[in-house]
């Protein structure tokens, strides 16, 4: 009877368990999937670093090539600024920097800033100004009316005076190899705008002179001037105080002065012992000058 009972019992509450171990099944292959999906994003992890690597190793290696191409493009820079100098072995001999004569895509010179200064201020004027400019080497008439036409094409909505001013004083500069500030000031004033000037000299060109008053020129042979001539202030004072004679002050055609030849009474001795006393007298008289 009891074990009825328990039959019973246990019949109904199979349907429960039965439930909860499809849940606790549910859930094993729920862990399952998500354990393979971990091991596939590990192994996804373990490419991607590795594909970062190589992405490092190339970097670096790109880099240093950028490097090299930097590094010759300053040497090519430098033979370019090399060869548009004259005075280079001056400039070499005295340690002195090289600067290129002109240098057409610079935005730092006083022709661009003119040219800047222009631009703004020009309007409409700046196709009149144009043809006053000058040109090295000659351009024709027809290539200018081609570069005014092809600007005007260029820019053809709304106020753009200083964008068409700014084109056409860019190709005058690249066109003419001797392009200077005096050139834009003399066409300046073909035109009669003589704002223009004045804004020129007063940003421009005053500021560079002010800058070069002030700027002492430094002569790389100064000390050696300088020494040579407080050598010679010494030696003229031990002449007019008598302790060295004229005659002795041969020995400074060394240092770039003529010799003198005086007189002497001793034209018996023999060449050897001349030659003695130059010396001796010539160690003397160093002395008495270093004291």
């Amino acid at each position: 009877m009891k074990f009825q009972q328990d039959l019973k019992q246990l019949s109904k509450e199979l349907p429960k368990l039965k439930s909860q171990v499809d849940a606790i099944q549910t859930r094993i292959n729920y862990f399952k999937q998500r354990k393979d999906e971990l091991i596939e994003m590990r192994n996804e992890s373990k490419r991607l670093e590795h594909e970062i690597q190589l992405a490092l190793e190339d970097k670096i290696l790109k880099e240093n090539y950028f490097n090299r191409i930097q590094n010759c493009r300053d040497i090519i820079r430098n033979i370019y600024k090399c060869r548009k100098t004259n005075d280079l072995p001056q400039k070499i001999f005295y340690d002195l920097p090289v600067h290129i004569k002109h240098d057409g895509d610079t935005e730092d010179d006083d022709l661009f800033r003119a040219i800047r200064i222009v631009s703004r201020y020009i309007g409409r004027d700046w196709s009149r100004f144009y043809w006053q400019l000058p040109f090295y080497p000659t351009r024709g008439q027809e290539e200018m009316s081609k570069d005014i036409k092809h600007i005007d094409e260029k820019y053809h909505r709304g106020d753009v005076f200083q964008d068409q001013a700014m084109d056409a004083l860019t190709k005058w500069r690249r066109f003419h190899t001797r392009a200077k500030v005096d050139d834009l000031i003399h066409g300046l004033e073909k035109i009669r705008r003589f704002d223009i000037i004045q804004s020129i000299e007063r940003r421009v060109l005053k500021p560079k002179h002010l800058l070069n008053i002030n700027e002492e020129e430094i002569d790389p042979r100064k000390k050696e001037i300088e020494d040579l001539n407080r050598k010679l202030n010494r030696l003229f004072d031990k002449i007019r105080s008598g302790a060295i004679s004229s005659r002795d002050t041969y020995v400074y055609s060394t240092m770039g002065l003529d010799p003198l030849r005086p007189s002497t009474k001793l034209a018996s001795l023999s060449r050897t012992s001349r030659l003695n006393s130059v010396h001796s007298k010539s160690t003397n008289l160093e002395k008495s000058l270093d004291d």
